[in-house]
């Protein structure tokens, strides 16, 4: 995890993507591990340290400046990354409450009576559900430090420690509702706080971080030298608004950077890429041709007398046959296969003008795409395509596509590292056979 983070920090991505990234690759994982494994957070505190330390770099804050902004949510102007302790007594808190709470009435009887065995070894007598709140709350008891390590003690640790940041944080028990529930308080906001209970069971996590996060933001309004800004930015979101919203594209401007349009769309720094990946699958197609078929070919040239100054990739005319056909590479985004069958009708649209000349003349002409997505989606209409009007043997047939996707794979692989590293991943272009 800390070779993720150094990743990320080397790497080109822009500041909103680097935290993005953060959250996305990195947090995930620790949070996995406090959740499955007894793990112990001195384990964690150097990568602790380095998130802090390269989520400061990316808001452009100073490294002895507070945490604070760290911790906070993206609409209060912080990176919303808490501290990976937070993150472990949150866990802890979280899945104790989840199992006394389970919809299995077995596996929650089960679990309440080992919750309750453990309160009353701590209290030296039969726990009632109000003993276990308060013990799990961890309030005093007579004997002391519950010696057995349990997921109810760690449970009880975790919520002492996280009452210490979150004042009056505490477990309870409704004799109205009957049922177990976490008590989160908010001080100072408009809702004074959240009672999570087994039919609110989802959201005790996000509770719980928020009150993490309220308890970080009134700490940094309270720094004389750090919190006079905050206390104004933080009460309305649109003074945040920018946190992660600059989605444009670094190299063409284009307002979203999916990864449709670095693939597909950005020709103002990826157009030599796109060809080549175009050029990929055309060149296979050309070198399956039987001979026959090669000799009367013709690549990326005009239709003679046409009048029209497009270039289908491949035309084939017979003469003797009279039989003319027009076939054109085209590689759209893999989104759906509804997107492969327009980019299929698009291109048989684009050459009707040229299909007609060309029956004007007597040939019986139709035109054809061979379309690949640009994830390496092969439409299976290309076969019928190939074998019909081309003349490709199956056995040549299966092997093509194998190499038209491989290739269209290998060249969107390298478009999409160029874009993020800005370095090219290719010294030559693709050539086409001669004909």
């Amino acid at each position: 995890m800390l070779k993720d983070v150094e990743c990320i920090e080397r790497s080109l991505l822009s500041d909103w993507q680097k935290l993005d990234a953060l959250r996305t690759f990195v947090v995930p994982q620790v949070q996995f591990s406090l959740l499955t494994a007894r793990v112990k957070k001195e384990a964690f505190a150097e990568l602790d340290r380095e998130l802090k330390r390269v989520a400061k770099d990316a808001m452009h804050l100073p490294q002895r400046a507070s945490a604070e902004p760290v911790f906070l949510p993206p609409h209060k102007g912080g990176a919303n990354i808490l501290p990976l302790g937070d993150l472990a007594d949150v866990g802890a808190v979280v899945h104790a409450f989840k199992v006394l709470t389970c919809p299995d009435p077995v596996v929650r009887t089960v679990a309440v009576a080992s919750a309750k065995r453990t309160a009353g070894r701590l209290l030296g007598r039969e726990a009632s559900d109000e003993d276990l709140a308060a013990v799990l709350s961890g309030a005093p008891t007579p004997k002391g430090v519950h010696n057995a390590s349990n997921i109810w003690s760690a449970a009880r640790n975790a919520s002492r420690r996280l009452a210490a940041k979150i004042v009056d944080f505490r477990w309870g028990w409704s004799p109205t509702l009957d049922r177990l529930q976490v008590h989160v308080p908010f001080p100072g906001r408009e809702v004074e706080g959240a009672i999570v209970d087994a039919a609110s069971r989802h959201l005790l996590h996000h509770k719980i971080r928020q009150g993490l996060q309220h308890r970080h933001l009134l700490n940094l309004i309270a720094k004389p030298d750090q919190g006079k800004v905050y206390e104004a930015a933080s009460r309305d979101p649109a003074s945040n608004h920018f946190h992660g919203a600059g989605q444009s594209m670094r190299a063409c401007g284009h307002p979203d950077e999916t990864t449709a349009h670095v693939l597909n769309h950005c020709f103002a720094r990826h157009s030599i890429a796109i060809n080549n990946r175009h050029r990929a699958v055309l060149r296979n197609v050309v070198e399956a041709l039987p001979e026959p078929v090669r000799r009367n070919a013709k690549l990326e040239r005009t239709v003679a007398g046409s009048g029209s100054d497009d270039k289908p990739d491949l035309v084939v005319i017979d003469e003797g046959l009279r039989t003319a056909v027009i076939v054109d590479v085209c590689c759209p985004f893999d989104k759906r296969y509804h997107a492969l069958e327009v980019a299929r009708r698009y291109k048989e649209t684009k050459y009707q003008h040229l299909v007609d000349h060309l029956r004007g003349r007597g040939f019986a002409a139709s035109a054809h795409a061979i379309v690949v997505g640009s994830l390496g989606s092969w439409d299976p209409a290309n076969d019928a395509v190939l074998a019909r009007r081309l003349f490709i043997l199956p056995h040549a047939i299966k092997s093509l596509k194998r190499k038209c996707v491989s290739d269209v794979i290998r060249w969107s692989r390298d478009l999409y590292v160029e874009h993020v590293s800005q370095k090219r991943q290719f010294s030559e272009n693709v050539t086409l056979p001669a004909l």
